[in-house]
């Protein structure tokens, strides 16, 4: 059975508005993982989409966190049975330790740190992965959309980024780096601020 992977919220730019790409991977093992947590006016939002998913705040296992930007990490504090994971730092139950490299949540599904848009950036990297659509109009790509999915929030703002991401960048030659890392590992990629597309490895 595939990890799967959902996009709850799909993240926008506007000229003075943003908000983070939400996504949720159910994992083979058992492991309920959300990657990033929007901004603080989308709770409800957020809630609904996981309601829509069956689950409630509470059961998600395990909450990753990007980047600290504000319309990535507006709703944490809804997840207070999770292990978060957010720059060098885990936390369960108000205990914290520090994460230094990879650290696995499952046999196939682990947080990295790639620094780039910010100097803390981490990436989830699904492998057998499948991403679900929640547009019916849309289900006959979901056999298509799969493979190893990285979950990279502003690495990639999202799908048509080139001309953009440098000017959101903090450190750009590491960045630029990161995306390349990313694009070789990946088959599909899910932005900070857009919907998952495929990489082209050409």
């Amino acid at each position: 059975m595939p990890n799967r992977v959902s996009i709850l919220i799909e993240g926008y730019v506007d000229e003075d508005r943003a908000t983070g790409t939400v996504t949720l991977v159910k994992t083979s093992e058992g492991r309920v993982v959300l990657v990033d947590a929007g901004d603080p006016w989308n709770g409800e939002e957020l809630r609904g989409r996981l309601r829509e998913e069956g689950l409630e705040a509470d059961e998600i296992t395990d909450v990753v966190i990007t980047h600290g930007h504000i319309d990535h990490c507006g709703n944490v504090s809804m997840f207070r049975r999770a292990r978060f994971f957010m720059d060098g730092d885990w936390a369960k139950d108000g205990r914290y330790g520090q994460r230094e490299g990879r650290h696995s949540i499952t046999s196939s599904v682990w947080v990295e740190a790639r620094r780039g848009h910010t100097a803390t950036d981490l990436v989830v990297v699904v492998e057998d992965g499948t991403i679900g659509r929640r547009r019916e109009a849309e289900v006959e790509e979901k056999e298509q959309r799969t493979g190893t999915v990285v979950v990279a929030g502003d690495l990639f703002e999202d799908g048509d980024d080139e001309e953009k991401w440098r000017g959101n960048s903090q450190y750009p030659e590491e960045h630029e780096k990161s995306r390349e890392y990313v694009r070789q590992i990946a088959d599909w990629i899910v932005p900070g601020h857009g919907d998952a597309f495929k990489v082209d490895k050409n």
